[in-house]
C-alpha cells in the first residue's frame, strides 16, 4: 500500500515517447515524477537538483548507461534506483546483486509490477539506511565504552577505587552535573593527561 505522501520519482528513457509512457505509469502507480531525462549525464544532473526518493532508469540510455547512473548515485549516496532492461543478464545481476540501491525490472512492464518494484526498491533502501544508521549507533557506544573504561581505570589506578566504585562515581557525576558519562570521563581523561605533562 502506498504511503498517504506520494513518493517522488525521477524518470529516464532514451526514447522521449518511451519516456512519456514511462512517466504516465509511474503517475498512474501512485507515484510523483519530479524530474525527467533522456541521457544518463541528465539523470544524474536532475537526481542531485530534486532529491527524489526514486531514480527509475532505461538501462540504455545515451552517454551514461543506466547501470553508470545507478552506480554512481549510489557511490554517491544521492537516491536509489530501478533499472529497466530488456533482458536480465548475468552481468546485470552480478551488478545489483549486492547492492541496496539498485534494482532492476525487465520489460514490458505494467503498472502493478512497476509500483511493486518501486516500493521494494524503496524498502531495500531503508533497510540500507537503517542497517548504516545502527552500524554508527554501536560505533559511538562501543567509543563512549571505551572513554568510560578508560576513565575508569585512571580513577582505579590513581584512586584507588574499584572497578564498581570508579563506575558508581562516574554515574554520580553525571547526574550531578546534568552531563553524560562519556563526558564526564572525557574530562577525568583529559585532567588526567594535563597532570602527567
Amino acid at each position: 500500500m502506498a504511503s498517504l505522501i506520494r513518493r517522488r520519482i525521477v524518470a529516464a528513457e532514451s526514447d522521449s515517447s518511451a519516456l512519456e509512457r514511462l512517466k504516465e505509469m509511474i503517475f498512474r502507480s501512485g507515484f510523483n515524477v519530479v524530474g525527467e531525462a533522456t541521457d544518463g549525464n541528465t539523470v544524474i544532473k536532475v537526481a542531485r537538483s530534486t532529491q527524489p526518493d526514486l531514480v527509475v532508469l532505461d538501462s540504455k540510455l545515451s552517454g551514461l548507461d543506466g547501470l553508470e547512473v545507478a552506480r554512481i548515485l549510489e557511490e554517491e549516496s544521492v537516491v536509489p534506483s530501478l533499472v529497466v532492461t530488456t533482458r536480465a543478464s548475468r552481468e546485470l545481476l552480478e551488478r545489483v546483486r549486492d547492492s541496496y540501491f539498485i534494482s532492476f525490472l525487465v520489460k514490458p512492464i505494467r503498472p502493478q509490477q512497476l509500483f511493486t518494484a518501486v516500493e521494494q526498491a524503496l524498502a531495500n533502501h531503508e533497510r540500507f539506511q537503517k542497517l548504516e544508521q545502527q552500524l554508527e549507533d554501536l560505533k559511538k557506544s562501543l567509543e563512549s565504552k571505551k572513554v568510560i573504561e578508560r576513565a575508569k581505570a585512571i580513577m582505579m589506578h590513581t584512586k584507588e577505587m574499584t572497578e564498581n566504585e570508579a563506575h558508581k562515581f562516574l554515574q554520580q557525576m553525571s547526574m550531578k552535573k546534568r552531563k553524560s558519562m562519556q563526558e564526564i570521563a572525557m574530562a577525568i581523561i583529559t585532567a588526567h593527561e594535563i597532570n602527567q605533562h
